[in-house]
């Protein structure tokens, strides 16, 4: 399954339990390294404060950096008041949620760091136990324990509390360990795949200053095979994953000129390419920069909002995908109308990609599909416009087909 199966299987048990007053199940997501495990657990607990209508709470434990006296807490001798032998009590262990290790998201949309939350801990979270393959057995041991029954010891998460945990494959060559037998039998395990068409939907539902460049989005959906590949290089130099081309995608902009900025592009030069080689490998640079040249070819934004039925349309296909996300990045209330009137100059391909990534590009999809926040805000700009409902009559017969 993809992440965005996942999460939505993880949102739909939790609220479950939460109704029945039970604790939710442990899961394990395998998968390969960098497609979204951990960012794709912080939405789903901000997913499920919207839906519960209170704060949701979430520690993020690196589970192979610690000890197996961590997962139990320390033992503490405590002096024994009637004489004879002393007592013991366990110190918190880094995993139970206290208002110094836990992110907090609210049904509002906020998000508090660890530290920065001065309210109760909240009633249901989720413990993530990262790097659980990489672990020491005698820290998966005990742990074991805190994924079935959410208990270690002497301590108990509190029961809207679950814990998820996340794992590279085997074949990653990541220091995943083999599985002992015992804990298998204690947790549901989802295969995670990458999938570029849900990568394309978190990047896209992203805070503006967060959303990965459309030229980014673009050489994703141009080149699945560099950005999502099943399979790891056999040397140990950078290779391409979609966290490793977001991470190249905000640093790259640091080296911008104001000339760049200004035509809202990435640099060429040669301490550009050697940066993102250092993220995503020689090759996958290559690709990367042999693809942002299509950026000289784009019109003006300012041209395409003044002169919708005259701005230059891009020959090429490539250009004309960079130009749908760029576009569909700028829809509002203001810029809409003449938007939808540039993209109905577009290939028919990129009309229905630039629609798709606006609003969704099909009736099937536009009244059933959970929609992103972004999609929604544009939705709510663009299918009242007379443009839009012409562009659905002049494509019913393409729409009917995509249903198929």
């Amino acid at each position: 399954m993809n992440i965005e199966l996942a999460k939505k299987l993880l949102l739909d048990t939790h609220l479950a339990s939460v109704r029945n007053v039970r604790r939710a199940h442990g899961y394990m997501m395998e998968s390969g390294p960098g497609i979204g495990k951990t960012e794709g657990t912080h939405q789903y607990c901000r997913a499920l404060a919207r839906y519960i209508r209170q704060p949701v709470g979430m520690v993020v434990m690196m589970l192979a950096s610690i000890t197996s006296p961590d997962v139990r807490g320390f033992m503490i001798p405590l002096k024994n008041d009637a004489g004879g032998i002393p007592r013991t009590v366990f110190s918190i262990p880094p995993w139970y949620p206290v208002r110094d290790n836990i992110f907090v998201f609210t049904p509002e949309g906020d998000v508090y760091r660890p530290g920065e939350w001065q309210e109760e801990v909240p009633d249901v979270g989720v413990v993530f136990l990262d790097e659980w393959g990489q672990a020491e057995e005698d820290v998966r041991k005990p742990a074991a324990e805190l994924v079935l029954n959410g208990v270690v010891g002497t301590h108990r998460l509190p029961e809207g509390w679950r814990v998820v945990g996340a794992q590279n494959r085997v074949s990653d060559r990541s220091g995943v360990m083999r599985e002992l037998m015992h804990i298998v039998n204690r947790r549901c395990l989802l295969q995670i795949e990458a999938s570029v068409d849900t990568w394309l939907a978190w990047a896209d539902d992203l805070p503006d200053e967060d959303r990965p460049h459309p030229l980014t989005r673009a050489f994703a959906r141009k080149q699945p095979d560099i950005v999502f590949r099943d399979r790891l290089p056999d040397s140990a130099d950078p290779y391409c994953t979609p966290r490793s081309l977001v991470m190249m995608d905000r640093d790259i902009r640091v080296l911008r000129t104001e000339e760049d900025e200004d035509r809202d592009r990435f640099p060429m030069t040669e301490l550009a390419r050697e940066l993102c080689a250092g993220f995503i490998g020689a090759h996958a640079a290559g690709q990367f920069f042999t693809h942002i040249r299509f950026a000289e070819e784009l019109p003006d934004f300012e041209d395409i909002l003044n002169n919708p039925r005259t701005a230059k349309v891009p020959p090429g296909k490539d250009a004309q995908m960079i130009v749908s996300y760029m576009l569909a990045d700028a829809v509002d209330d203001d810029t809409a109308k003449p938007i939808v009137r540039y993209v109905m100059r577009l290939s028919k391909e990129m009309q229905m990609l630039a629609m798709g990534v606006m609003v969704g590009a099909t009736e099937k999809t536009i009244a059933d599909q959970a929609k992103t926040n972004a999609q929604l805000r544009r939705q709510k700009a663009v299918m009242p416009l007379p443009e839009y409902t012409q562009w659905l009559m002049e494509n019913k017969d393409i729409l009917k087909a995509s249903q198929m």
